[in-house]
């Protein structure tokens, strides 16, 4: 097996497993994300956020540098209002101010919960 297949192997477990949202990104999701939002997810991997995501009924363009993620994410994700891209996040083939909000939560944004006043689960 080599170095590519083993990756690609890591990349489909991780995504089968962790599709969900912790609790304090599912407060701040819902608190400040709306129906109809144009809104980039930036190292959207496999799909962790990006399928959560997709139930709050916004235009999301979801982008990753890594294609084994972009992949998995093209596999499974309703591309009804949703956009998949390759892309640096230091380089975004995009305007200034073409989105209304930018996610970011590599690692999940459980660490945000002491600055929102709310405690851990």
């Amino acid at each position: 097996m080599n170095n590519d297949t083993t990756l690609e192997n890591v990349w489909q477990y991780e995504a089968r497993e962790y599709f969900s949202l912790f609790p304090a990104e599912e407060r701040i999701f819902k608190k400040l994300l709306h129906p109809q939002m144009r809104v980039l997810e930036i190292g959207c991997g496999s799909g962790r956020v990006s399928l959560p995501l997709q139930q709050l009924d916004i235009s999301l363009f979801a982008c990753d540098l890594s294609w084994m993620g972009l992949r998995i994410l093209e596999s499974i994700v309703d591309h009804n209002g949703t956009i998949i891209l390759q892309a640096d996040a230091r380089s975004l083939p995009f305007e200034d101010s073409s989105f209304e909000a930018v996610v970011f939560s590599f690692m999940g944004l459980i660490s945000c919960t002491r600055s929102l006043g709310a405690s851990r689960p």
